[in-house]
């Protein structure tokens, strides 16, 4: 009997609806824990899928805080590390996912963002110490570097409408 693979990558291409489709999916009842990062009235919000709490994430040119400029985006420094956070506490042993959204071009090109916790959950994965199977977002112009810099060629690579 093959293993199941425990490591997924949900890629498509840039706002064509990959966070859109996980919140339906963990609405049709899948038990995770995690990070997404979706729009709300056109703000990117850092969601905390364990306990269903939304967090500013993308903010303003003006924000007074520390802030990181990627592309057209502007995100406060303070939620890098609320998701991180977020990512690094423990999750119900009931969870059947990890989710992180996304995995762009700062933990891949930078080593920033999400990281070091990327690699963490990688590595907790492959050992078997994560308890359930990891789920990360990608898009697909960055596909590639990722699968190369995490060493995730076998990993499964979802990249139409799923169920997982």
């Amino acid at each position: 009997m093959k293993k199941p693979d425990l490591i997924h990558i949900l890629a498509g291409p840039v706002r064509s609806g990959k966070t859109t489709q996980l919140q339906r999916w963990l609405e049709s009842g899948v038990s995770a824990a995690g990070i997404l990062t979706p729009d709300a009235e056109g703000v990117r919000m850092l969601y905390d899928i364990g306990r269903k709490q939304y967090h500013r994430f993308e903010v303003s040119e003006t924000y007074g805080g520390e802030k990181v400029t990627i592309g057209r985006f502007c995100f406060a420094r303070q939620a890098f590390d609320r998701g991180k956070a977020i990512l690094e506490r423990p999750y119900p042993a009931t969870a059947a996912w990890l989710v992180i959204d996304e995995v762009g071009k700062l933990e891949i090109a930078q080593g920033e963002g999400w990281e070091p916790m990327v690699l963490r959950s990688i590595a907790a994965c492959r050992e078997g110490r994560l308890g359930c199977r990891l789920l990360l977002v990608v898009r697909d112009s960055l596909l590639g570097q990722a699968l190369r810099k995490y060493d995730l060629e076998t990993s499964a690579v979802i990249t139409t409408q799923f169920p997982l």
